[in-house]
Parts: C-alpha cells; sequence; structure tokens
C-alpha cells in the first residue's frame, strides 16, 4: 500500500518561517498594538487622561507581557501541540477584547461611587485593580504567543538565534502596521466599539488560521532540542546566562525609556495631535522591526555572538548620543514644523524628520535583544521556555525603563542629560562584556572607554535648547522651566515686560499680555447671570480667568470656586509668577490664598465625573480641538456628565478658539451641546477680526436671562459722543450686567435645523480629536479654513435672523430697547472686520448701523 508523504512541522532549516506562520505573526502584533491603543484610551477616559494614569495603563499592560511570556516559556516543554495551543490563546484574546465593552460600562458606573470614599492612595490601588481587570488577561495571553511560536517553529538549536529573531521582526513590524492603522484609518473611520471588533476578528482569524495549519502537527513538538554537536559549541566565545538575562533587561529598560524621552522632544515641534504621537510610534516600531531582521541576518552568518554584541553596545551608546545633535539639525534648534501645506505633506515630512533623527539610533537598539537569541543558543534546551525568561526579563525591563524616566529622570536631570546617561549605559555594557581574547571585542572596548570620557567631559547637555519660540512672536527670555512626566512647562518673558506660561514650547496656556481676554472668560458669564454663588472652572492655565471671579467688588455674590489644572507644573508657574509672589503683581485675585478658592492637580473631566458636587456655574477654558487628549473635553458623554452637576438653573460655558476651529468643528460642538442641553446660546469674548473667541452656554432650562435695572443709559452716550467710524480702535464701551447682551450672538436652540448636518462628537467616535488636524490643514493655495472674521458674521447674522432677539426667549425678561444689544454687538463686529480690511465704504455703513442700535438701547 503507498502511502501519503506525512506531513511534519519538524521544519527544514531553508524553510523555517513559511509564508502562513508569518502572516500569523504579522497579524497578531497588529491587533496588539491596536487593542493597547484602545485600552489605554478608554482607560483614560475613566481614570483621567494624567501621565500617572496613563503610565499605571501602560505599566500594566506589560506587566501581563511580561508574566505571560515568562509563564507560557515555563509552561512550554510540557505542550505537545504549541500551535493549537496558540490558537487557542489567540481566541481568549479576542474573548478579551469582547469583554472589555461591557467591562468599560461597568466602570463608568461604578467608578463615581468609588471616588471620594478612599484616600488618594486607596483610589489608585482601586485604579490598578480595576484596570488589572481590563488588560491583564489580554497582555497576559498576548505574552504567550511569541514563545509557543518558537516552540512550534524552532526544531534545531543552531536556528535558535535566527529564527526567534525572525519572528520577533514579524511581530514587531504588525506592531507598527497595527500602530499605523488604529490612528490614521481604523479610529478615525469606525470609532472605538468597531475598532475594538475589528481587533477581535484579527485576533479570532490567526486562531481559526493557526487550527488550520496545525493540522500539520503530526508529530509532537519536542521537549527538548538536540544538542549543540562538540564542535559547533567549541568555535562559539562563551557569554554566561545571568549577563544574557542582563543584556535582555537593559534593552527593555533602555528602548522603553528612550521612547518616552524621543515622544517628548518630538512633542517640542509638533501639534501633539494624536497622529503626531501615532507617526513617532511607528517609526520607531518599524525601525526595532528592522533592526530584529538584522539580527536575524546576523545570527545566520556569524559563529560567536560576543564581538558582534561588543560592537551592537557600542554602536547603540554612539547612536543615542547623537540623537540630540541630528535632532536639533534637523529641527533647526527646535522649531516647529512648519503648518503650511496639506496634511498628507505634514504627516510626511513628520514621518522624515523622525527617521532622520532616531531611525538608526532605533534600528540598532532593535538588533541587540533579538540577537541575544543567538547567544542563548547554547542554553535553549527548550525554545519556547528560553524564549519565555529572556522576554519576560526584557519586558520587565521596558516596564520600569518607561516608569523610571518618566517619573524620575525626566524630572531630576531632564531630557538631554536622560538620554546621555542611556548612551553611557549602553557603553558601559560594552565593558563588561566578556572579551574573551577576541581582537576585534577588545578594540571595542578600547573604543567604548574613550566615548565614554568624551561622553561626560566634551558634551555638555546642559547647554542645548530644550524649547524654542516662534520669531514672529518677536524675543522672549526664558525665565523659568520644568521638565515633568507629561511635558515641558515654561514661563518666559517678553520684550515688553509681560509673561506667558508655554507647555512644550510651542503652546501658549495664557499670558499676561492677554489679560483682557483672559478676565473676560469670567466676565461675560458672570454678568450675564449674577446670581452664580458657586462654580467650577475646567483649566486654569494662568489662573487670570478664575482669579477673576474672586473680585469682591463686581463679584460679591460669589461664594466657592474650585479649580482643576492637569499640570502640576503649571499650577507651580501660575502660583509663582502671576499670583503675586514677592516683586509681582497678583493678576489672579488671591487665587492660592482666597478660602473660597480649591485648586486641584486633577483631570477636570474626571473629577466632574467621580465627584458628586454641584455648581452653578461650569467654566470650560480654551481648549486646543486637535491636542491629543483635549477631543474629549467636547464629547457628548462629557457634556452630559456636566449638565448632572449643574444646580437647578445652573449654566455650563465652553469657550472656543475661533482662530483654531473651522466651521466644520464648530459645528460638530455645536450639535452635541444642542444634544447634551435643552438650550444653547452663544457669546462673544471680544470684537477683534481674526482671533475671535466665542463661548457656548448650555442652559438646562429656558430660564431667561435675569434682568438688570442699573441704568446705563450716560455712560453708553459718552462712550460714542462726537466719535466717528475711523475713531473705532479708541472707542471703549462700558461692559456690565446691564450692557452685557452686546455680547450675545445668539439662540442655537431654535436654529437647531442648521446644525443636524453635523455628526455628534462622542467617546466612540472622536471626531473632533481626530478630524480637526486634518480639516485646519489645507493645500496653502485654498486659504486657511478658520472660522474667523467674515465666515463667522455671515453665521451670527443667520442665528440672529432666525431667533431675532425682540422675540428671542432667553432674552424675554430685558426691556425691549436692551434687546437691540446684540444687534448692536452683531455691527460692531462686522465694523471691525471692515476696519482690518480697510474698507472704509463697509466701515461706514457697520458704524451708522452699530449707533442706530447702540442709541436706542439708551432710551426708556
Amino acid at each position: 500500500m503507498k502511502l501519503k508523504p506525512e506531513t511534519s512541522d519538524k521544519l527544514p532549516e531553508k524553510t523555517t518561517t513559511p509564508l502562513g506562520f508569518l502572516v500569523l505573526i504579522l497579524l497578531s502584533g497588529g491587533a496588539a498594538l491596536i487593542y493597547q491603543i484602545l485600552w489605554m484610551r478608554q482607560l483614560g477616559l475613566v481614570f483621567g487622561n494624567t501621565a500617572q494614569a496613563a503610565a499605571m495603563t501602560l505599566g500594566l499592560f506589560f506587566l501581563g507581557l511580561a508574566c505571560g511570556s515568562s509563564f507560557w516559556g515555563w509552561l512550554s516543554p510540557r505542550i505537545k501541540r504549541p500551535l493549537r495551543t496558540y490558537a487557542w490563546l489567540e481566541l481568549g484574546i479576542g474573548l478579551s477584547g469582547v469583554l472589555c465593552l461591557p467591562l468599560l460600562h461597568l466602570y463608568r458606573e461604578i467608578y463615581p461611587a468609588l471616588y471620594g470614599q478612599f484616600a488618594d492612595s486607596w483610589l489608585w490601588l482601586i485604579k490598578a485593580l480595576l484596570a488589572l481587570v481590563m488588560v491583564f488577561p489580554g497582555s497576559f495571553l498576548m505574552g504567550g504567543t511569541i514563545p509557543l511560536m518558537g516552540k512550534f517553529l524552532v526544531r534545531e538549536r543552531l536556528a535558535f538565534g535566527r529564527i526567534t529573531a525572525s519572528i520577533y521582526g514579524i511581530n514587531t513590524l504588525g506592531a507598527a502596521t497595527g500602530a499605523f492603522a488604529a490612528a490614521f484609518i481604523i479610529l478615525p473611520n469606525l470609532g472605538f466599539r468597531l475598532s475594538c471588533l475589528t481587533a477581535v476578528s484579527i485576533s479570532v482569524l490567526v486562531a481559526l488560521l493557526a487550527l488550520r495549519l496545525a493540522r500539520r502537527e503530526r508529530i509532537a513538538a519536542p521537549d527538548q532540542l538536540p544538542p549543540v554537536s562538540p564542535q559547533a559549541e567549541a568555535s562559539k566565545a562563551i557569554l554566561s546566562r545571568p549577563f544574557i538575562c542582563l543584556l535582555a533587561f537593559f534593552s527593555g529598560f533602555n528602548v522603553l525609556a528612550l521612547e518616552v524621552l524621543w515622544t517628548r522632544m518630538f512633542a517640542l515641534v509638533h501639534e501633539n495631535s494624536v497622529y503626531s504621537f501615532a507617526a513617532i510610534l511607528v517609526v520607531v516600531l518599524l525601525a526595532l522591526a528592522a533592526g530584529a531582521w538584522l539580527a536575524s541576518l546576523l545570527a545566520r552568518k556569524s559563529r560567536g555572538p560576543v564581538p558582534i554584541l561588543h560592537l551592537l553596545c557600542a554602536l547603540s551608546g554612539l547612536s543615542v548620543w547623537i540623537v540630540p545633535t541630528l535632532f536639533l539639525k534637523l529641527t533647526d534648534d527646535l522649531q516647529m514644523l512648519p503648518e503650511k501645506g496639506s496634511f498628507v505633506s505634514y504627516v510626511l515630512q513628520l514621518f522624515a524628520t523622525a527617521f532622520g533623527a532616531i531611525g538608526l539610533p532605533c534600528l540598532l537598539l532593535g538588533v541587540l535583544f533579538p540577537f541575544l537569541m543567538k547567544a542563548e543558543e547554547r542554553f535553549a534546551q527548550s525554545p519556547g521556555k528560553s524564549i519565555g525568561l529572556l522576554a519576560g526579563i526584557n519586558t520587565t525591563g521596558a516596564i520600569l525603563g518607561s516608569l523610571i524616566c518618566g517619573f524620575f529622570m525626566l524630572e531630576t536631570l531632564g531630557m538631554w542629560r536622560s538620554m546621555q546617561v542611556l548612551a553611557a549605559v549602553y557603553l558601559l555594557l560594552t565593558l563588561l562584556l566578556p572579551a574573551a581574547g577576541n581582537l576585534l571585542a577588545q578594540s571595542v572596548k578600547v573604543a567604548s572607554a574613550i566615548l565614554l570620557l568624551l561622553l561626560f567631559n566634551a558634551w555638555k547637555p546642559a547647554e542645548l535648547p530644550v524649547s524654542a519660540f516662534d520669531p514672529a512672536d518677536g524675543p522672549q527670555e526664558v525665565v523659568e522651566r520644568w521638565e515633568a512626566s507629561d511635558s515641558t512647562v515654561t514661563v518666559v518673558r517678553k520684550a515688553n515686560g509681560e509673561h506667558a506660561i508655554r507647555i512644550n514650547s510651542n503652546y501658549s496656556l495664557g499670558s499676561s499680555e492677554a489679560y483682557m481676554t483672559q478676565i473676560f472668560q469670567t466676565r461675560v458669564p458672570l454678568l450675564a447671570f449674577p446670581n452664580t454663588k458657586s462654580i467650577f472652572y475646567l483649566g486654569m492655565g494662568t489662573g487670570i480667568t478664575a482669579g477673576e471671579a474672586l473680585d469682591r467688588r463686581d463679584f460679591p455674590q460669589v461664594e466657592r470656586i474650585t479649580v482643576c489644572e492637569l499640570s502640576p507644573e503649571v499650577i507651580t508657574a501660575a502660583r509663582k509668577y502671576f499670583g503675586g509672589s514677592p516683586g509681582r503683581p497678583d493678576l489672579v485675585n488671591g487665587l492660592f490664598k482666597d478660602p473660597r478658592a480649591t485648586v486641584l492637580a486633577e483631570d477636570g473631566r474626571n473629577y466632574l465625573m467621580a465627584s458628586k458636587e454641584r455648581y452653578d456655574m461650569i467654566n470650560a477654558d480654551l481648549f486646543l480641538p486637535y491636542r491629543s487628549g483635549t477631543g474629549n473635553l467636547y464629547s457628548l458623554e462629557h457634556y452630559r456628565t456636566a449638565r448632572e452637576r449643574l444646580n437647578p438653573g445652573g449654566v455650563y460655558v465652553q469657550w472656543l478658539p475661533l482662530y483654531q476651529l473651522s466651521q466644520q468643528e464648530f459645528g460638530v460642538i455645536a450639535r452635541t451641546m444642542l444634544e447634551a442641553f435643552e438650550y444653547v446660546s452663544i457669546w462673544r469674548n471680544h470684537f477683534q477680526p481674526g482671533n475671535e473667541v466665542v463661548a457656548l452656554i448650555g442652559h438646562i432650562d429656558e430660564k431667561p436671562i435675569p434682568s438688570s435695572n442699573i441704568d446705563t443709559s450716560q455712560e453708553q452716550l459718552r462712550a460714542v459722543q462726537g466719535a466717528r467710524a475711523i475713531d473705532l480702535p479708541r472707542v471703549v464701551l462700558p461692559v456690565n450686567e446691564q450692557t452685557i447682551p452686546l455680547f450675545y450672538a445668539g439662540n442655537l436652540s431654535n436654529s437647531r435645523d442648521r446644525f443636524e448636518m453635523y455628526p455628534l462628537n462622542t467617546d466612540d467616535r472622536p471626531i473632533i480629536e481626530f478630524n480637526a488636524p486634518r480639516s485646519l490643514r489645507q493645500p496653502q493655495e485654498a486659504g486657511r479654513p478658520h472660522f474667523v472674521g467674515k465666515k463667522f458674521a455671515a453665521f451670527i447674522d443667520h442665528i440672529l435672523a432666525d431667533t431675532p432677539p425682540a422675540s428671542d426667549p432667553l432674552l424675554s425678561d430685558r426691556k425691549a430697547s436692551i434687546r437691540e444689544l446684540p444687534l448692536a454687538g452683531a455691527a460692531f463686529h462686522r465694523a471691525w472686520i471692515a476696519f482690518a480690511d480697510q474698507d472704509i465704504e463697509a466701515l461706514e455703513h457697520h458704524w451708522k448701523d452699530f449707533i442706530e442700535h447702540w442709541l436706542a438701547t439708551t432710551q426708556n
């Protein structure tokens, strides 16, 4: 009887990683990164988008990987069908992805009940336990995939290093693909739930493919690999097992620590959108994948690993050392990447800059750990066990590297000095490696010793810049700087003596120069709603806005304010430079001393969700729409939470920087607020064209704006007496409880139909965070799309036409004459636009219209 050839899983040397298995490994790595990104985003919404919460989630994810690698590696010698077990792990990963959806819903329900019931230390423990339940099971199973695949594929000891490095390379390439797909394709188009189900589908597909391929497992995988021949063993320089483990640990430690540093470094020159961070992550992963492929090639060609490890450690140290020099040269000493051009051209430039600055170091770092598998060959009796052990040690190092660098090294040593220390670690490892009488290894040791001396004597990290500013802003002097775990906070003094707080060089939180704009973020809503006694401020910046509510002369009714600011360093900067420290004026009305005020270093959204306190007003600061992590402050879930924290008759004030929004983003935010609040009105902060700031005020009932009986008619007359259109810049209008409707721009609730075309911004579909960076980067010839000037003025004309002030229910308690003020405000704004355009004819027309409505309000 003629038998069919038996299919064996003992793969020949030249076909150890056939296409089917490469696809499995690639897809598995891609799904893992999608899960990681999704879990971190969603847990950030529950626990707060603080650096500590993010580090906790990431640390627990890596802890699961480390434990999984160690456990499944330890168990692998007893597993006779590793590919089948691999398939079951992937199914388990998919199940954990499905279960995260109800778990997140449960967390949102129980977390507010836990908040405030425990001290901070206990609350952090509870957060950690909740996050552990969420991310640990899936990551624990993920940790077992590579050891089991190694167990299946490696059947000859001398092939261990090469095959394992190939597995790591393909898996990391999949991770890079998953990171790119999640940020640029899946999340923007599908949202969280569908993205999660997409990752689950990939895991299930991988499991089914693995089960199909598992049919080849007719012969069980051996418990132990056959020993290496004495001749092959003698040809290899010996590296002890403890030193292999030490290199594995520091490889993980340094890679994650450097990723933290490089992410911070790039934050100094790009817009800090979700795409910017994703681009850096993709570059790092692609370079690490290429490094693993190179490690596989070296493992195939080399006989002894020790000389090559000397070279790798020395070159890694040198490449990390030169990163700051390369980066400063590529960015012209930390100048922002150009904002002109399309979104695609910007992203391509970001990728090019990242590859130019960190591509080579990442490549070399990516070689080191996979190539250690070549040194492990002589100990690799069971491939899965060896892979699991080293992967667990490497991942443990990664956990500690990210935490120690983020929360200790950055704050104590700074960014450039931390890179210097990590470069030195590689050079020290080179010196500690045994040379085994090899001339090349000994030569590299001498070179490393010289480089180490030069690193700490010829290179001065303290002299390198850690921030730069737009030359168009004029000369600025750095007064003080804090390099914190989540950002670099800088206080600068401008040529005119005014101070400003900046985040990562390019993002201004406010300045004393913009004092009027900031105080009007409090004055406008408080003058419109003078019965307000308690206020919650979402975001603090300089503290000028919140401090204005403590003005006892104008707002004596205010009894309590709570201010939440995400960055503790921003609070420190505001207290020191705006809070009336010796030699400096108090611009915040005693915000940091007044017993009525509480200033918290908290995620404001998280605090509102968890706390049961209620307020008459919630005042949300200006948030850059496309900045990573701020899009959730415009979500439907957040607005509904805020609504629940308002007292009867309370209002939610959402300030919007129209000079950073397109009409699309404005429409999305307005539509979302209209979904959360019964009534929404729109108010101006000022009338200057080109940098308009407005507030969308959400009302929980149709209670009209309170009436005012003060008589300001004489002040109003004096303000315009004898003034002509050309005198517009010198006109100062009185702003008080009576004249505040001048800033009222209309009732959006009666214009709902105008917003039905816009989608809702939700936690599941974060449109603002993903679409704003795209829509604000139009081709240069198309002009900038910001919703300012004539675009905004035309929009307000339509809103006022839909609901004329004379019949607006929100103005029903005001006298008929006072209801002319919104029309006066619209004409005043139009006059300013004409003045800026030097259109004298239009200026005269709108000035005349303004005077007509303004004077009408002075009549009884």
